[in-house]
């Protein structure tokens, strides 16, 4: 039987919260993880309770994020949506594949996402009409869109 994102997910974070349950504090591997008041990383989503910095600096518990929930969820939602488009149209060595192929034709990549996420908004327009799109399907493209294209912008140094 395979198994749902939503449940390798889930088995992944409770092999975690496992591991770090069965870690002694003074583990030179949590050498790496400061909490506040000597605490540990715990908890089911770590979007939740962690902010993750560059490489290289601490990474901190948030036992309050200041935050939304909703927002920290609809977050959740777009990790799952880009694995699953990864999994239609990206490669093994470039998630982004069909979007960097475009460079083959002469689009810069973050033209491309650009494009797309012009296509959401035109969607959401076509929404805001009354016309019959499914809205969050639209503003959860648009947002990914939005990444890659940022994403592809950086890659291209602009």
């Amino acid at each position: 039987m395979t198994a749902t994102m939503a449940q390798a997910n889930e088995a992944l974070r409770t092999a975690v919260r496992e591991r770090l349950a069965a870690t002694p504090q003074d583990d030179h591997k949590m050498a790496t993880v400061s909490c506040c008041e000597g605490g540990r990383l715990t908890g089911g989503s770590l979007m939740g309770r962690v902010a993750v910095l560059p490489p290289g600096t601490e990474v901190k518990r948030i036992d309050s994020p200041a935050g939304s929930t909703e927002w920290l969820n609809a977050l959740e939602r777009l990790r799952a949506l880009h694995y699953e488009k990864t999994a239609q149209y990206g490669g093994a060595e470039d998630a982004f594949e069909n979007v960097s192929a475009s460079q083959k034709c002469g689009v810069e990549p973050w033209q491309r996402a650009l494009c797309d996420l012009s296509d959401c908004v035109v969607r959401m327009q076509k929404y805001a009409q009354g016309q019959p799109v499914d809205p969050t399907n639209a503003l959860l493209d648009a947002a990914n869109w939005a990444l890659i294209c940022l994403i592809k912008m950086e890659e291209a140094g602009r």
